[in-house]
């Protein structure tokens, strides 16, 4: 559903172009609309009185933590999420820039040639969680497609670092999403296979998701002085290659994970 959202967020933004209100009022408003839907439908299932110890900021903040000692298998999955991420996020934060300075696009249609990459990356990403999970699930075995994934994408990325033109970028952009697709596919069952404690899964996955939403964050920040290299125009080629690399390293790291195949 989140790649489906993308699409259709795309879309919106390609059709309401040239009015940065309506781009963001509206989405906005459909959020909250959907949002106050599910908790009118959704209904909470109160606990009984005293069933629940009191929680404090200390006890919030510890929830974060993994022993990396008690539970080894955990936080190398974390490790690895967030280093292939790193490289998922490059594409994703910039994307429309490379667009605008590499392929001729302005800030009037850049939504248009997002749409098309969006939709195709889509495509390649529906594909590959669809037949990763289904092939993982067969054979019993997670690490192998997750390490194939990553060199996937880090493959991908380092064709768009180089690609000249817009059917090479969309090339590119397919086997990244099919990679990608494979990878959010399996990893999370991957993850799911050493989660330190049954009984706190919900907090666990949160812990876990905090490696795939803080790269989001972090890569504008570390891709600033790796665009700079060169001292010219952006350098995406040397940020798309970096991606890359940590993409790779992240994938290879799976292998560390012992307590599944």
């Amino acid at each position: 559903m989140t790649s489906v959202a993308i699409l259709l967020g795309s879309a919106m933004a390609a059709a309401l172009a040239g009015n940065a209100l309506l781009m963001f009022a509206v989405p906005s408003a459909i959020g909250v609309a959907t949002v106050a839907l599910l908790v009118t439908i959704l209904k909470d299932r109160p606990a009984e009185k005293g069933h629940f110890a009191p929680y404090r900021f200390k006890e919030f903040l510890s929830t974060f933590y993994v022993s990396p000692r008690r539970h080894p298998d955990f936080v190398w999955n974390i490790i690895s999420r967030f280093l292939i991420w790193m490289g998922l996020a490059s594409v994703t934060t910039y994307q429309a820039y490379l667009l605008i300075d590499r392929f001729g696009y302005t800030t009037d249609n850049v939504a248009n040639g997002i749409l098309v990459a969006t939709l195709i990356s889509t495509v390649g990403l529906v594909v590959g969680s669809s037949a990763g999970g289904l092939l993982s699930d067969r054979t019993g075995r997670r690490k192998p497609f997750v390490l194939g994934s990553g060199i996937v994408v880090a493959v991908a990325l380092a064709v768009i670092a180089y690609a000249g033109t817009f059917p090479v970028f969309l090339a590119a952009v397919l086997l990244f999403g099919l990679g990608q697709g494979v990878y959010l596919a399996v990893d999370l069952a991957l993850a799911t296979d050493v989660l330190p404690d049954p009984d706190d899964a919900a907090k666990d996955m949160g812990v876990l998701n905090i490696a795939n939403a803080l790269p989001q964050s972090l890569v504008p920040i570390l891709a600033a002085p790796i665009l700079a290299i060169g001292g010219g125009d952006a350098n995406y080629s040397a940020l798309f290659l970096a991606g890359a690399v940590v993409a790779v390293a992240g994938s290879l790291l799976v292998r560390m994970v012992r307590g599944a195949r």
